[in-house]
């Protein structure tokens, strides 16, 4: 992102050379502007510019054309470049603005950045000021092209890193070349050519399809082609340069008319031809090329470079396209560009929607107003007055003057490190990855927490007050869960990072240094998108992404209880992704969408039932969500921002209550690990989840009184005017169950209200007829018998609430009273007033699976056989569900 030789008025004290400036051209500033906006659409993830990302390619060549033009003009003029007056000159013109961005990221690392995101800021200050900052980047695996967390605001000085380091080095090797009087600018140009196609060349060797090509996006190595290419244009060029005016053989201008503009004739027409045709292919890319086309990273980026050095050498010249980069309103945002690229990026990471509220075009039109208005403020109070020799005024005595340079830097670093509060824990990054130990005093149970970025803004703020007799410790990547592949969201591939594919080795290492006793495997953020795995797309809910998903999940049990710990699969609860980063919308329908979280925990409760002896399933989802799998609006009485900053990731409030919520249920993982038992009182509909199940899901044996055929209520239904007794067995059944009951030994009760409540009943000799107030005193007195035989040794108890039911209307005359959904309601209403007159709680399976209505699919599973019963998919998913919101109604806390 170069600012290039302009409208400097001074020269650097002592200075050699009196520095000579090179003409001003106002189409360069147009170029800056298109380019600067292609950036600023494509961060606002704006659909317009998917390949917006290329105007930073845009501004390498520019960079290049410039800084070689200027060099070379110095060394045809005195034979030598002052290197120390050159760098001062980028210093004096670079520095100010990005100083004054350090000031705004360090006020918002101290009073608005999560911990975790603190953490991750004082490396990055340090590399943005020293100008490493995209090795920084490719050190610590972060992808240029995730979005997990709050993104680093200091993301985007990659670029300005590898310009910094092109003036470091462009003015060695031409000043080294002169001294050894190698300075043809023909062999220059064919050097500048061939490092240009060398650089395209080793990105292609090194860009692998299947991983995340951010090393090749933010090298220096892959991405000097286009700085080349500018250089090489220089060169080419020499002193023509900057030619104002094209000219016949015979010194005179001509031109053809043309409306407002005028297009040279003869060879400066092609050459116009040739401009014109650059800007309409690199605005081309822009349309067309979005960021994980391979196109680029095997020679696209040097055909977008050629492409801009065209622009730039028909820019120079009088004409249509120099007149249409040369408009107001283009140059006066190339005139501002730089610190548009500065402040842009962090104004996105602040004004986020989670803290605006807004979202769409609304908050796109309000972060580029902020960006351009502390742009020109920076511009005109910042940028101009230090180039126009401002740092002159302060006095020299006592060598104040470097003291300042050198000053403001260390100043600023030293507060981005204060910023920051010392972790309390013995904490490493390296490559993504971030290690927490913690000595686990005598007699304290070890825990080990692994998996993605919610897994590292959990383990950031855990301390031992908060989990009293258990040390935590943790080894966690950003961006990373356990299911390694690409991933497919909306139509786009992307690549697996390669550090995704290393958690083998990082679990290892992380339980052969902590001996855990137990392991919380804490992902799912993108277990819930779609992947892409040897080529294969694997939806999620589709039966080949479950059998990989098990595999995934063999491969990570074998690491992590490799030495006898015991697993524990930490549900992927309900997000609230607000905008979905760079990966927009299409990320927020598949992260956000319930049906796909409660089949990832699908998955993991059947895991979990094969491998009872070694694994068990943490239900998250019921601190975070209701009862439908909804985000609650308030968990234990604070806002739910407060503890999921982005409807995913976790304040240090939020992890400090999720360790809380944690604790017992910790100690009691790691102690026994005997079921719950929930003992099922009710009809043909709990027997059958108890007999597809085996009487075994997950932490629960499931118990109990059920009888085909019967239900709560046995007196004799009235169908379609006939009265139709029940069966004996079932009178039977009903006077037995209670003391069976009471004979029992389970955890909970679990009542049902099933469908022979939903007919008329004859009474004594009476009619009751369904929704009438005598039948629903009857309904009430038997209800609660039956609470009240359930919990007589102070046992809790449960009722279910019926759920919605499909039954064909050629399955006789019970089908209407069976599926009308009014009388459903008015039963459940029933229950509820019986449920808290007795003390009993109430799980609203029929809000859970009919909110919208009937359906008897969710995902790809059939959930009911004959609109009433459940298959034995249905019974699982049902299961998976049911069971932790009973245990939480309840007041259980194991399991």
């Amino acid at each position: 992102m170069v600012e290039g030789p302009r409208v400097d008025r001074t020269d650097p004290v002592g200075t050699t050379h009196p520095h000579r400036q090179l003409a001003y051209l106002p189409a360069l500033d147009g170029l800056r502007a298109f380019a600067v906006t292609a950036v600023v659409l494509y961060h606002l993830n704006l659909p317009l510019l998917p390949g917006g990302y290329l105007g930073v390619d845009v501004f390498f060549v520019i960079s290049g054309f410039l800084i070689t033009a200027l060099l070379l003009a110095e060394l045809d003029r005195w034979g030598s470049v002052d290197l120390a007056a050159f760098w001062i000159r980028r210093v004096r013109r670079l520095l100010p603005a990005l100083l004054l961005v350090m000031v705004a990221v360090v006020a918002y690392a101290q009073f608005l950045a999560q911990p975790a995101q603190r953490a991750q800021l004082r490396g990055d200050g340090f590399a943005t000021l020293l100008y490493y900052s995209n090795w920084r980047f490719i050190y610590a695996g972060e992808s240029y092209f995730a979005q997990y967390g709050d993104p680093s605001p200091l993301r985007h000085t990659w670029s300005l890193a590898i310009e910094e380091q092109w003036y470091l080095v462009l003015p060695l090797v031409l000043t080294g070349l002169a001294a050894l009087g190698f300075l043809s600018r023909r062999a220059l140009a064919a050097g500048f050519a061939l490092g240009a196609v060398a650089s395209a060349l080793w990105a292609a060797h090194l860009y692998n399809p299947d991983v995340d090509p951010s090393r090749v996006y933010y090298g220096t190595d892959t991405r000097v082609q286009g700085l080349l290419t500018g250089a090489c244009l220089a060169a080419l060029l020499g002193s023509r340069a900057w030619a104002g005016r094209a000219r016949t053989s015979k010194g005179q201008v001509r031109y053809l008319a043309l409306g407002p503009w005028t297009l040279p004739l003869g060879r400066q027409a092609l050459a116009h031809g040739v401009g014109i045709a650059g800007l309409g292919a690199v605005a081309a890319a822009m349309l067309f090329l979005p960021d994980s086309s391979s196109f680029l990273y095997r020679g696209g980026f040097l055909v977008v470079a050629l492409a801009s050095g065209a622009v730039i050498y028909a820019s120079r010249l009088p004409g249509p396209l120099a007149t249409l980069l040369s408009l107001p309103p283009l140059r006066w945002l190339g005139r501002i560009s730089y610190g548009v690229y500065l402040w842009h990026w962090p104004v996105i990471v602040v004004l986020s929607s989670e803290r605006t509220g807004l979202g769409g075009l609304g908050l796109a039109l309000v972060r580029i107003a902020v960006t351009l208005g502390l742009s020109e403020l920076s511009y005109r109070l910042v940028e101009l007055p230090v180039r126009r020799g401002a740092l002159r005024r302060f006095p020299r005595r006592a060598g104040l003057r470097p003291w300042l340079v050198a000053g403001v830097p260390a100043v600023l670093v030293t507060s981005l490190v204060l910023a920051t509060p010392p972790d309390p824990s013995s904490s490493r990054t390296v490559d993504g990855l971030t290690v927490s130990q913690h000595v686990a005093p005598a007699g304290d149970r070890r825990v080990l927490l692994v998996g993605d970025s919610t897994a590292f803004t959990l383990a950031m703020p855990w301390s031992a007050a908060l989990t009293p007799g258990v040390t935590v410790t943790s080894s966690t990547r950003l961006g990373c869960g356990f299911a390694r592949g690409g991933r497919l969201i909306g139509d786009q591939r992307y690549a697996q990072e390669e550090k995704c594919a290393q958690w083998p080795t990082d679990w290892a290492d992380a339980v052969r240094d902590s001996d855990p006793e137990l392991v919380l495997l804490m992902a799912g953020a993108w277990e819930t998108v779609d992947h892409v795995v040897e080529g294969r797309v694997l939806k999620v809910g589709s039966q080949e992404y479950g059998d990989y998903l098990r595999t995934e999940l063999d491969a990570a049990s074998s690491v992590l209880t490799q030495r006898g710990a015991r697993l524990g699969l930490v549900n992927v609860p309900c997000y609230q992704e607000p905008d979905g980063g760079m990966y927009g919308p299409d990320l927020v329908r598949q992260r956000n969408d319930r049906t796909r979280i409660a089949w990832i925990n699908t998955q993991y409760q059947r895991y979990a039932e094969a491998h009872p002896e070694t694994v068990s399933v943490v239900h998250l989802e019921t601190m975070l969500c209701d009862e439908q799998g909804r985000p609650l609006a308030t968990i234990g009485g604070v806002a739910a921002k407060d503890v999921r900053y982005d409807g995913v990731h976790y304040t240090e409030k939020g992890a400090k209550d999720v360790w809380r919520w944690l604790d017992s249920r910790l100690l009691q993982t790691l102690g026994s690990n005997a079921p719950l038992t929930a003992y099922f009182v009710g009809d043909s509909v709990p027997y059958g989840l108890r007999e597809d199940s085996g009487g075994r899901h997950g932490s629960f044996t499931l118990a109990g009184a059920t009888r085909l055929g019967c239900g709560l209520v046995t007196s004799p239904r009235v169908v379609a005017g006939r009265v139709e007794a029940m069966p004996d067995a079932c009178s039977e059944w009903s006077a037995s169950w209670p003391d069976q009951a009471r004979q029992s030994s389970y955890d909970v009760g679990v009542l049902w209200p099933g469908i022979g409540e939903l007919f008329d009943h004859r009474v004594k000799g009476r009619t009751l007829r369904f929704g009438s107030e005598s039948y629903r005193r009857y309904l009430q007195d038997e209800y609660g018998r039956a609470i009240d035989a359930l919990s007589s040794d102070g046992r809790p108890v449960v009722v279910v609430t019926m759920p919605c039911h499909g039954v064909p209307d050629g399955d006789g005359r019970e089908a209407p009273a069976i599926n009308d959904a009014e009388r459903i309601a008015w039963i459940n209403d029933v229950a509820r007033e019986v449920a808290a007159a007795h003390g009993a709680s109430v799980v609203d399976l029929g809000g859970h699976l009919c909110a919208g209505g009937y359906s008897n699919t969710s995902g790809n599973v059939t959930l009911r056989k004959d609109g009433l019963h459940f298959t034995e998919a249905g019974t699982t998913l049902v299961l998976s569900w049911l069971l932790p919101q009973i245990s939480r109604s309840a007041g259980l806390t194991k399991g």
